[in-house]
Parts: structure tokens; sequence; C-alpha cells
């Protein structure tokens, strides 16, 4: 039987770089049937990597799939199968025949710490700065990469100490004149106001557009704020005397004899009665073309029309910054994963041209980026732009009389994308199963039309001072109307009963005990019950399932006491009150389910490191978040963000270079993070008055722009897996989804645009056909590669040089030997020979991908 399976199992299928592995490496174990299992023994592993792959054999043309790996770190299941692994022996379902052990004995190259961190920094990151890799915490050190990758924790940690760059204060300070600084202050309806809510910095004056009283202030000649454009705040044309006046005597004052006119309108004249040419024009609608804004355009050498943005581009040019020039990298690369979970797009949001709704938004993620999960989800409930986006604000309890029931919307999505998922979940990610091998719903229709109950009774905070004003409040949490609300108690996942937080209301409700004097087993008219009133608010998990509170088990901490209460309450709360107890309890009951901290932790791998995490991976990070501590530090807390981040970016899955030899390793990066990378690598310089950066229709162009996804679920799905190989063997790509022939086309010619010629809309670029960028039709803004020109007559150190910043010392001989041939025959020289380097690096793999 031995001789006869290593006969079948002679499918000799590589599936590895063909430069670094050959058939002479292979080497196959006998497969033993013991117990209906196929036990295979992985002890006396070979390093650097060794893997054992799985084929059904069916075909000649059947994949390999890697089932177990050893890097160094001990063997462990690898995605998409998760056999048991245990006292080294892995075993597989007899029926799953097919296997051999691939031993890789070639040596895997050594990286420097430089390429280490620029590595590092491309998971991490927007992308790494050249100073950046050379500033790393002791990245000169002879001892810098160690077992505990104690370096790179400490970078992590530094971060965590940078001033954030909120993009809401980042607009403020640079928009409306009259805010001031109300951050942590009690407004009205007692709104205690964000740290975001900073005033107008006068030293920086007025350098990004804003609304108020639903009026545009650009910062152009339409500007209405005083000396900024041509109008007065009522709208009317100014009328400058200034420039039209003789002063013929040179007094200063108008004589007698000297003429005056007017900017628009009929023209008078004083003296003699003549009026001289003008010397300001204005636009068709009456505009003179003055004021700070037109003269501080001139003094930068460009045109009134370099001014001109679409209202709807003031939340991109802020994120642009944000992720180019933000000093606190991992936090606003946190931040843009964040906003792909609790996701909110243009399309289906409303007044699209208002900044400060969607910056304040954003800045959830950005102020509770190292903080708590849990306060993001209560945030991103709370938020008016979240309840407009998924249409539950206004929403009401059901009226039976007239046909009518609360809206689901968000009841679902907050289940499905934001906290549970799909499917019941191990803490390793791997799916649950019930007694007959199928997956486990998390949740049915009937639990989304109860918790659709819990959702009723809110709506929008009155209308304040010291926000961008317009119809509405999109600023301050939603407020309660509570007698739209459903104060009903509504049945949980676990079938417990959440509410109701109301008085006594002498009616049989389901959650609470009866006699059944009939013993039909449902409560009848007349048979007697216990009216039990609200029930006790204060959730805990039940970790050992024994139904009651123990110590240790995470509880919410309503009244904030330090200990789980029975009755936390000496009276009955009021309406309002209550309407918040129903929903912060049910985002307890979610945020206590034991599929969060696996769900949570593979989105996050996924966004950061690699597309398909082992099961050891996903259960490192899940229980980083469950348990608040990575390796022993951190708050303590279930949700702990910094614990978790922690755990993605320092796991050996991340950190070990040998795993790039592994065919299921390494992930697609987003086209919009490449595009950073490119940009932050070469320091992207704006030429524009206000020095804006603005990437224009990335939508369109790579299907990926900020604010612009095209629905709540995101731009991309996590189980997305494209036709062909990565399908076949079972993997997920997420990024594929937005990856084809169009986008990747356009994207390298957003690429080349870039490089030769920066941020720039010309329709004459390639003919109209590609690579239009920008929303001007002249350059606004230019790479620095003044680093490669001074190396651009030494090839092989140019080519060192971007192979450290672009491709963190990843590049092949073969692809290194073909792009130094390409620059030797080119025969440029200096700045075309330099941009011509940088382009064809950016088209390589390992520019792309991440691994």
């Amino acid at each position: 039987m031995y001789f006869i399976l290593i006969q079948f199992l002679f499918i000799v299928y590589l599936g590895l770089s063909q430069s670094l592995w050959s058939q002479s490496d292979l080497v196959f174990d006998g497969i033993e049937f013991l117990n209906e299992k196929v036990e295979v023994n992985l002890n006396n592993p070979i390093h650097p990597i060794e893997i054992l792959e799985y084929s059904d054999g069916l075909s000649e043309l059947a994949e390999w799939i890697p089932v177990s790996r050893n890097y160094g770190k001990g063997w462990e299941s690898v995605f998409p199968f998760a056999y048991s692994l245990d006292l080294d022996t892995l075993s597989i379902p007899i029926s799953n025949q097919g296997f051999f052990r691939k031993s890789f004995q070639a040596s895997v190259e050594n990286y420097t710490n430089h390429e280490l961190v620029s590595r590092f920094l491309r998971q991490a990151t927007f992308g790494p700065r050249l100073e950046e890799i050379n500033n790393f915490p002791n990245v000169e050190g002879t001892q810098f990469s160690d077992a505990e990758y104690t370096n790179f924790e400490l970078w992590i940690d530094n971060q965590v100490a940078v001033i954030p760059m909120y993009h809401r204060a980042y607009w403020r300070q640079r928009s409306n004149p009259s805010f001031v600084d109300t951050s942590l202050s009690v407004q009205g309806n007692n709104i205690l106001t964000l740290i975001t809510e900073v005033g107008h910095d006068p030293t920086l004056g007025h350098l990004l557009p804003f609304y108020e009283n639903n009026i545009l202030h650009r910062c152009n000649w339409e500007c209405r704020v005083e000396g900024h454009g041509g109008l007065n705040s009522d709208g009317t044309p100014i009328t400058d005397f200034s420039d039209y006046t003789e002063d013929k005597n040179g007094n200063g004052v108008l004589d007698v004899g000297e003429d005056v006119g007017y900017l628009y309108g009929p023209s008078e004249a004083v003296g003699n009665g003549s009026l001289d040419a003008k010397t300001i024009t204005y636009s068709n609608d009456g505009i003179p073309y003055i004021g700070s804004h037109i003269a501080d355009a001139e003094a930068k050498g460009m045109t009134k029309w370099d001014l001109n943005n679409s209202a709807g581009d003031t939340k991109r040019i802020v994120w642009y910054e944000a992720a180019i020039n933000g000093e606190d990298q991992l936090r606003q690369r946190l931040a843009w994963a964040l906003s792909q979970y609790f996701v909110i797009g243009e399309a289906g949001s409303n007044q699209l041209g208002f900044p400060e709704r969607f910056l304040n938004y954003y800045d959830i993620f950005v102020r509770h980026a190292f903080g708590n999960f849990r306060d993001i989800l209560s945030e991103v409930t709370w938020s008016p732009i979240m309840g407009h986006y998924l249409s539950y604000i206004k929403n009401k309890k059901a009226d039976e009389s007239i046909g009518t029931f609360p809206d689901e919307n968000y009841a679902r999505e907050v289940m499905q994308l934001f906290t549970i998922g799909l499917w019941e979940l191990n803490q390793d990610g791997t799916f649950e199963t019930d007694g007959n091998g199928d997956l486990i719903p998390t949740y049915t229709n009937r639990d989304i039309e109860e918790f659709a109950k819990i959702f009723t009774g809110l709506i929008k905070q009155n209308k304040r001072s010291n926000i961008e004003n317009s119809f509405s409040n999109d600023i301050d949490p939603l407020r309660v109307r509570s007698d739209w609300h459903d104060m009903s108690g509504k049945r949980l996942l676990d079938g417990s009963t959440l509410g109701p937080f109301v008085d006594y209301n002498n009616e049989y409700d389901d959650w609470e005990s009866f006699t059944d004097t009939n013993g039909n087993g449902v409560y009848d008219a007349g048979e007697s019950f216990t009216d039990t009133g609200y029930n006790d608010p204060e959730l805990f998990l039940d970790v050992n399932g024994n139904s009651i509170y123990d110590m240790g088990e995470p509880f919410s901490d309503y009244n904030g006491n330090g200990s789980y209460d029975l009755a936390p309450f000496a009276q009955v709360p009021d309406a309002v009150t209550a309407v918040v107890l129903d929903i912060e309890g049910f985002l307890d009951h979610l945020f206590f389910h034991k599929n969060v901290p696996p769900f949570m932790a593979r989105f996050l791998i996924q966004r950061f490191t690699v597309s398909n995490p082992s099961p050891n991976y996903i259960k490192s990070v899940a229980d980083a978040f469950r348990d608040g501590l990575y390796k022993g530090s951190g708050s303590g807390e279930r949700g702990d963000m910094l614990a978790t981040i922690k755990a993605v970016l320092l796991h050996p899955e991340a950190r070990e270079t040998s795993l790039s030899s592994d065919s299921s390793y390494g992930k697609l990066r987003e086209p919009i993070i490449r595009l950073m990378h490119l940009s932050r690598a070469f320091n992207l310089n704006s030429l524009r008055t206000y020095d804006w950066i603005l990437f224009n229709n990335m939508e369109d162009l790579i299907s990926q722009e900020p604010y612009k996804s095209p629905s709540v679920f995101n731009f991309y799905q996590p189980d997305f897996s494209p036709t062909g190989e990565i399908s076949n063997m079972g993997y997920y790509a997420p990024e594929f989804q937005i990856t084809n022939d169009t986008t990747l086309i356009r994207l390298y010619n957003a690429y080349h645009t870039l490089i030769y010629y920066g941020i720039n809309g010309s329709d004459y670029l390639y003919e109209g056909k590609g690579g239009k960028i920008g929303s001007k039709w002249y350059t606004e803004a230019v790479l620095n590669s003044d680093h490669a020109m001074n190396l651009s007559s030494n090839l092989p150190e140019l080519i060192n040089y971007l192979d450290l910043v672009l491709s963190d010392g990843q590049l092949p001989e073969n692809v290194r030997s073909i792009i130094l041939n390409a620059l030797t025959q080119s025969q440029l020289s200096g700045e075309d020979l330099v941009k011509l380097a940088i382009y064809l690096f950016v088209t390589t793999n390992e520019f792309n991908i991440v691994y």
C-alpha cells in the first residue's frame, strides 16, 4: 500500500517560484491509514520553511493546496483547511486522499534591517519614506530583529504618542473665521462637543471652503468673507472705489475734478464727468475678480481658476493631506481600514458638498484607532450621517393599524458587517458546524425583525451655532424621541431578553412567568402572571455557559460602580434613558458575542498584512481583542484596539520573511494605497495656491476613492475570490474585486501621469484616453525625485535605492537585470532616466503586492 500510494502522489506541482525551488528539493513521506484518519508525523521539520500539500488527485490538473506548514515557529494549519494539529500530528479525514510532504531546503535571502523596516512600513502606513526608514528605532543596531520584534513594537508605541491629525479640526482651523474653540464644552441639550470642535486659526486664514447658512464660501472671488473675495456677506458684488479713483493731487482724498466709478452697476463720475478705463475684470455674474484669494493665487504664479474646486472635494483634500503628510501614519492607516468596516459613502448620503459631517464621522476612527472597539460601535450607531445612510433616522415603532413596521436596515448591517457576521465562528476564525457538518447562522430574519424595534425613536439634534450649518444638525449624536420607540422587551440571540426599561405595565410580556392554568403552553387571557417591569440592563458574557454571572466574566457596567449588579438602578429610568439603555444594551450583547474577536481579527489582518491568514494568526489577534492584551501589555479590556493592531503587525506570520516563499501568502495592495505610497516615497509637493492635493476622478479610474464606497459593503468584500487559480485553491483575494483589465491599465496610467507630469488633468494626456488624475489642465503637484537624481549616474545604486523605498528589497535578480538593461539601453540621463526607473519599479509585482 505504501508504494502504491507514493506512485499515486507523484503528481509534481511546485506552485512556488521556480527560481527558488526545483524538483530535487521535494521530499515524500509515507502516509498511514489509522482509525479512519490519515496521520502524517510532522517531527523533525526542515527549515527555513516546509509545507504539506493536498490534492484530491482526481485529475492531472488537480491543484495542490497547502494544508500545514512550518516556517520556524512550529507546525500550523493554514487556510482554507484547518485540520486538527495535536502533538505534532496532522489528522485529516480519510476521504480526502492524496497528500505529499514538500520540504524546501533552498536558502532564503537575508534582508537588511532597512529592508525589514521598509517591509513593515508598507504594511503599517500609507508607504515608507527614506527618512522614516533611516530614523526607525535602532535600525542601525546589530541586534535589530529579535524574536519579540521589540523595535517594531517600539515604533508602534512611538506612533501612539504622535499628536493626531484630526480631519475635522484641520478643516475647521482653515475654513470659517467665525468658528470658535468649544472642544469638550457643553452646548445646548447637554451636548458635550468633541475634541475636534476647535476654532479657526487666523494665522492660517481661509484656506478651505465651507458652508454657512446653506451658502457656500469658496476660496475664490466668490468668497463672502470680508477681504477675501468680491462679494459682500449678503451676496451683492463689492464696490471698490480705490482702483477707480484719480488722486491727481496725491492728497489721498477725492477732490472736485477727480473721477470715481463703481465696479458693478451704473457708472458715476465727479468733476469732469469722465471715467478712466477699468483695471479689474469681473465675472458674468458681476463679481469682481478681487480679494485676498485672487492676490494669493497671483503671488503663487497661478491664475484665478486654481482656486476653484467642487464643494464635495474638500473632504478628500483633507484626506489626502493626512494620508500623504500626516505624521501619525499608523493612526491614519488604521482609520482608513476602519472606515472600510463601518462604511458610509457618498452614494446613499445627502448634501455631499458639506464637508464637516463627513470629516466628523471619519474622525471617529482617528480618535479611537488606539482606543476601544465598543466606543467606535456606539459612536457609529448614534452618528446622524450613519442614521441617514442606513435609514434609521425617524424610524418608528410598528403601527399595525396602518400596516407600518420599523426599518430593518441597521438591525441587519450592525450584525452582518459591524460585529458578528453571517456564520458562527470559532476563536481561530474557522466556521463552527452542527452535528451534520453544516454551518450555523448567527441570526435569522426573525432576529432582524426583533432588533429593528431597538433602533426606533432616533432623530437629529436641533440646529446650533459653531458648526457648519445646513438644513439640519448632522454633527451631534442623534437624540431620542421616546414616543416613537418600541419599549417592549426584545428577545436576544441567546434567548435572553433585553428590557423593557419601563415601569410595570400590568400586561403580560413574553419574558414574564405565568401560571398555565389550562396547560396549553401559552399565556391565555385570565391566567395570572408576574409583572416584572424592566429587566437588569447589566449584560454579561457567560464564558462558562452556566447562565449566571461569575467573577471575571466581562459585563456592561451601566452605573459605573466597577461591579456587576443584579439591580443597578434604584428606580425605573426615564423614557429617554430607557431608549439609550435599550440601544446600548443591544450593542453590548453584540460586542460580547464570541464571533466579534475572530471576525474583526480577520478583517484587520486582511487590510494590513495577508489575505489568507492561518487560523493560528487569527486566533492570536482575536485573543488580543478579547483579552485586551498583547503579550501581557494593554488595558485588559475587551476590544482594545492598540493590543489588537499590535497582534496584527507583530505576529510571526506578518514578520517572518521566509513566508514569502509560500504561494498562499501575501496580498494585493489597495490601488489607492499604492498611489499614496508613490506620493509619499517621493514627497509629492503641491503647486496650488493653498497647497491642496487632490487626486481627481479616482472612483472612475481605479474603482477606489475616499468617501466613494459604492455601498455599505465597501469597495470589495473580504471573501471575494477571482475566478481561476486563486478560486480553484480556495483562497481569498479581496482587492481583486476592483482589479480587472480596465482598472489595472488605468492604475498604471495613473502611475505614469504622476511620475512624468504630476497630478494633471489635461485632456491632451494620452489623447484623453487615460491617466487624467487631476482636476485642472495644468500640473497641480509634482513628485520630488532629488535623491534619485543624485544617484542617476550610478545605476546599481539607483536601483538599490528604489528597491528599498518601493519594494522593500524584494526585487528578484532577474527583474533587477531587466530594469538595469532597460535603463542602460534607454540612453536617457538625469530626470528622464529617473522617471523611467521609477515607472519600471511601480509596474513590478514586488511594488503592487506585499508579501
